[in-house]
């Protein structure tokens, strides 16, 4: 989970991009590895 004070810079880092940061669970690794880059 982000830090409330946090979301700020992740929106721009999301507009900067042009890209959604998704929430995953690292223990998930299925879910990591289908990231794509």
């Amino acid at each position: 989970m982000i830090e409330v004070d946090k979301l700020p810079l992740l929106m721009k880092i999301q507009d900067h991009f042009n890209s959604s940061i998704k929430q995953l669970d690292p223990e998930d690794m299925d879910e990591i590895e289908k990231i794509e880059y």
